[in-house]
């Protein structure tokens, strides 16, 4: 045989062996996913983990990780299971199903204006925000730095004044998206949907209490089977009139534009209890009213069991991978014609970088759509080895699919409420405190030099030059201060200390990262003087000055949104003491002025009276 021929003959083998195996790989990676949506979170386990023996795949073996870790929490929430009394369902369109939440006054709901969120309107569901009453208090789901959904809150400061809107903390926030805050009518619970949290796949519900003595959200807990389950579950809302609770999931439709209401009845300290047989958490799942038996012969011979409900889901995927394939292709061809009219290249670059992106995510959704279609196949041939007729996808799907002009399937009366309008809002800009501390990073921070403090100063002279300078050429050093001297010159200068001591040893740093003639200056009350007299002056300082921030208009307790900024930005001590028969609020103490200067202007910002600072006086 010709080497060459040989040769082609043998990567064309080791390809279809490698195809092969990735099929395999694929086909049992289904079978681990039907199965935790079946509830048989031991089987699944072992084939994920059989899966992780054999693959190279660092993604993929992401991925696999991530399951076993879903499938044992699903272990573990059956062992403390509720059974809530279900009371009907009603599938609805998802885009804006919380229109159809019973028990809610109409108008309560409203869409996220874009100056929160500017991708809210993208989204499906649309991002909303529940208000009951005068709110003071707003939680809403916002998309963060990373591209992913936090929840933030705003308060309001005064009038139609709300304070620039602040992440909560990382109890709640975590590296996935958390969506649909529900704050209780107390205001000591928020109810949210995170795929990023302790769960069993898909987006869980959870419930956050508020801690009295931190001040703060505190971890959240899973609300638990049957509440959470490995579909999407979106919303946990209790009714106003104390009587029902409602969820939302995907758990049990069909089309991805749809999502199921469950109506239960609200139960304050539901019962707990171990369920051992993964049919029985099916079927609890599925949330069926009292009195209604699960299926268990449809016409023919066909039956409905939570490996037939599996097969239904595996169609259920196929749809839904080609809605996104469908979307995918669409975003794809509308980049490529906003690609032909730019001009600027570093728009170009970056839609390019998108534009391939979109290819691989293309490529990728076009081979589980095969990987799918096969999974199909080999459990159609399973059900004719075992004698079954194959069940129509429409006979499992038709009860659930939805359209927005289709009537909803009716267990309770609904109806489609109005959305409501957010009170006229005036949002103060986040407020940013600059960071006076010399540092050395990946890029230097450069700020215009208004020499503002009265108090004796040293920093570092990098440079005078005719032209003004590039940020790179400072080698990642903080805080740099430009100055445009009246001689047209520019001056940069670097860091602000308060003693010789410390700038000496930075001006060490500042030289072994070639500025050479970088010297060391003063400044008394925004004056220049000499290192000289900088020393005597500060040699002079008997007694060291210490400072304090007072809050005078607080008489009971600092709001929550000025106490958030406070904690944010300072480690200080917050004392309340009686002045003169009132009292008063104190943070400190400070070192120096400035320090304190700096939080006295977030706060000021940020829509607080009555702050000043003062000097604390030594017996």
């Amino acid at each position: 045989m010709n080497r060459s021929i040989f040769l082609l003959f043998i990567i064309l083998l080791a390809g279809s062996l490698v195809e092969v195996r990735a099929q395999n790989s694929s086909q049992k990676y289904l079978k681990a996913e039907e199965l935790r949506r079946s509830y048989k979170f031991k089987e699944a386990v072992e084939i994920y983990k059989e899966l992780i023996s054999e693959t190279q795949d660092t993604s993929f073996l992401k991925t696999l990780t991530i399951q076993v870790a879903r499938s044992e929490n699903g272990l573990s929430m059956l062992e403390y299971s509720t059974r809530p009394i279900a009371l009907g369902s009603v599938t609805v369109p998802k885009y804006d199903f919380y229109l159809y939440i019973p028990g809610i006054p109409d108008s309560s709901w409203t869409a996220v204006p874009s100056s929160m969120d500017k991708r809210g309107a993208e989204g499906n569901p649309k991002n909303a925000i529940l208000l009951k009453g005068i709110p003071v208090k707003i939680f809403f789901s916002s998309v963060n730095a990373r591209g992913r959904r936090d929840i933030y809150q705003t308060s309001l400061v005064g009038d139609n004044t709300w304070s620039a809107p602040e992440p909560l903390n990382n109890n709640i926030n975590s590296a996935g998206d958390e969506i649909l805050p529900i704050l209780s009518p107390g205001g000591k619970e928020l109810y949210f949907a995170s795929n990023g949290q302790y769960g069993m796949g898909g987006f869980d519900l959870y419930m956050s209490t508020w801690d009295e003595k931190t001040n703060d959200w505190g971890i959240p807990q899973n609300l638990g089977f049957p509440y959470s389950s490995p579909a999407d579950d979106l919303m946990f809302i209790n009714s106003d009139d104390g009587l029902y609770t409602f969820i939302a999931s995907n758990r049990d439709v069909a089309s991805a534009d749809s999502i199921s209401i469950y109506k239960l009845q609200y139960e304050s300290t539901p019962v707990k209890s171990s369920i051992d047989s993964s049919v029985e958490a099916f079927n609890i799942s599925r949330l069926l009213p009292a009195g209604s038996k699960p299926k268990k012969e449809t016409e023919g011979t066909v039956r409905t069991s939570p490996e037939i409900d599996g097969y239904s889901s595996m169609v259920k995927s196929v749809r839904q991978i080609q809605l996104e394939i469908d979307k995918t292709i669409g975003e794809n061809s509308r980049n490529r014609e906003l690609y032909s009219g730019l001009t600027e290249s570093s728009e170009k670059t970056a839609l390019e970088k998108k534009i391939t992106q979109g290819e691989i995510r293309l490529i990728e959704q076009q081979e589980q759509l095969r990987s799918a279609n096969l999974a199909i196949q080999k459990r159609e041939m399973d059900f004719l080895s075992k004698g079954l007729i194959i069940p129509r996808s429409d006979e499992f799907l038709k009860d659930s699919v939805s359209s927005p002009n289709a009537k909803p399937i009716i267990n309770f009366e609904v109806e489609k409420h109005s959305l409501g309008s957010l009170p006229e809002m005036i949002i103060l800009d986040p407020v940013v405190a600059f960071d006076y501390n010399f540092r050395v990073g990946t890029e230097s921070e450069i700020a215009e030099d208004n020499l503002v403090s009265d108090e004796l100063i040293y920093r570092i002279q990098l440079s005078v030059q005719t032209e003004r300078a590039n940020k790179k050429s400072f080698k990642g050093i903080s805080p740099v201060f430009e100055r445009k001297a009246p001689t047209g010159k520019w001056l940069y200068s670097a860091g602000q200390f308060y003693n010789y001591e410390e700038m000496s040893k930075a001006l060490v740093k500042v030289k072994s990262l070639g500025f050479r003639t970088a010297i060391g200056v003063a400044y008394q009350g925004g004056k220049s003087v000499t290192i000289k007299n900088a020393r005597l002056l500060e040699s002079k300082v008997l007694v060291k000055k210490t400072y304090q921030l007072k809050l005078e208009n607080y008489p009971n307790e600092i709001p929550q949104f000025l106490l958030d900024i406070i904690r944010k930005n300072t480690d200080k001590d917050i004392a309340r003491k009686p002045v003169n028969g009132k009292a008063l609020f104190f943070i400190g103490p400070y070192s120096n002025r400035t320090d304190a200067e700096i939080l006295l202007k977030l706060l000021s910002d940020s829509g607080a009276e009555g702050v000043s600072i003062e000097e604390i006086k030594t017996e």
